[in-house]
Protein backbone atom coordinates (compact mmCIF):
# COMPACT_ATOMS: atom_id res chain seq x y z
CA UNK A 1 0.00 0.00 0.00
CA UNK A 2 2.90 2.37 0.74
CA UNK A 3 4.43 1.78 -2.68
CA UNK A 4 1.15 2.67 -4.39
CA UNK A 5 1.02 5.99 -2.51
CA UNK A 6 4.66 6.70 -3.35
CA UNK A 7 4.05 5.89 -7.01
CA UNK A 8 0.99 8.17 -7.10
CA UNK A 9 2.90 11.04 -5.52
CA UNK A 10 5.81 10.53 -7.95
CA UNK A 11 3.38 10.48 -10.84
CA UNK A 12 1.74 13.67 -9.60
CA UNK A 13 5.10 15.44 -9.27
CA UNK A 14 6.18 14.24 -12.72
CA UNK A 15 2.91 15.46 -14.23
CA UNK A 16 3.29 18.84 -12.52
CA UNK A 17 6.89 19.24 -13.69
CA UNK A 18 5.98 18.26 -17.26
CA UNK A 19 3.13 20.79 -17.33
CA UNK A 20 5.41 23.47 -15.92
CA UNK A 21 8.01 22.78 -18.64
CA UNK A 22 5.37 22.93 -21.38
CA UNK A 23 3.99 26.24 -20.08
CA UNK A 24 7.47 27.78 -19.88
CA UNK A 25 8.25 26.57 -23.41
CA UNK A 26 5.03 28.10 -24.77
CA UNK A 27 5.63 31.38 -22.99
CA UNK A 28 9.18 31.66 -24.32
CA UNK A 29 8.50 30.58 -27.90
CA UNK A 30 4.93 31.75 -28.56
CA UNK A 31 4.68 35.01 -26.58
CA UNK A 32 4.49 37.02 -29.81
CA UNK A 33 1.24 35.23 -30.71
CA UNK A 34 -0.51 36.17 -27.47
CA UNK A 35 -2.83 39.15 -27.60
CA UNK A 36 -4.48 40.59 -24.52
CA UNK A 37 -8.23 41.13 -24.30
CA UNK A 38 -8.05 44.94 -24.27
CA UNK A 39 -5.89 44.97 -27.39
CA UNK A 40 -8.08 42.46 -29.20
CA UNK A 41 -11.22 44.47 -28.46
CA UNK A 42 -9.60 47.62 -29.82
CA UNK A 43 -8.48 45.77 -32.97
CA UNK A 44 -11.99 44.42 -33.54
CA UNK A 45 -13.46 47.89 -33.06
CA UNK A 46 -10.87 49.33 -35.43
CA UNK A 47 -11.75 46.73 -38.07
CA UNK A 48 -15.47 47.48 -37.61
CA UNK A 49 -14.86 51.21 -38.01
CA UNK A 50 -12.64 50.61 -41.04
CA UNK A 51 -15.23 48.44 -42.75
CA UNK A 52 -18.01 50.97 -42.12
CA UNK A 53 -15.83 54.04 -42.99
CA UNK A 54 -16.73 55.79 -39.73
CA UNK A 55 -15.05 57.25 -36.67
CA UNK A 56 -17.88 56.23 -34.30
CA UNK A 57 -20.52 53.54 -34.56
CA UNK A 58 -23.67 52.70 -32.64
CA UNK A 59 -22.94 48.96 -32.99
CA UNK A 60 -20.32 49.03 -30.22
CA UNK A 61 -20.51 49.61 -26.48
CA UNK A 62 -17.63 51.97 -25.79
CA UNK A 63 -15.64 51.91 -22.57
CA UNK A 64 -15.55 54.84 -20.20
CA UNK A 65 -11.79 55.36 -20.48
CA UNK A 66 -10.39 58.71 -21.48
CA UNK A 67 -7.00 58.63 -23.16
CA UNK A 68 -4.60 61.19 -24.50
CA UNK A 69 -4.08 59.15 -27.67
CA UNK A 70 -6.75 56.67 -28.63
CA UNK A 71 -5.43 53.62 -30.42
CA UNK A 72 -8.88 52.93 -31.88
CA UNK A 73 -8.64 56.06 -34.04
CA UNK A 74 -5.43 54.76 -35.61
CA UNK A 75 -6.48 51.16 -36.34
CA UNK A 76 -9.15 51.92 -38.98
CA UNK A 77 -6.54 53.85 -40.96
CA UNK A 78 -4.09 50.95 -40.73
CA UNK A 79 -6.78 48.47 -41.78
CA UNK A 80 -7.27 50.51 -44.98
CA UNK A 81 -3.70 49.61 -45.99
CA UNK A 82 -3.60 45.98 -44.83
CA UNK A 83 -5.89 43.25 -43.57
CA UNK A 84 -3.10 41.59 -41.63
CA UNK A 85 -4.02 41.64 -37.92
CA UNK A 86 -0.38 41.15 -36.87
CA UNK A 87 0.75 44.25 -38.77
CA UNK A 88 -1.96 46.42 -37.26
Amino acid sequence: METIKKNKSKLFVAFFVLNFIVVIYLIINKINLIIWSDDSAELILGKLLSDSNRILTSEWKYSSELRLFNYVLLTPILFKFTNNWYVV
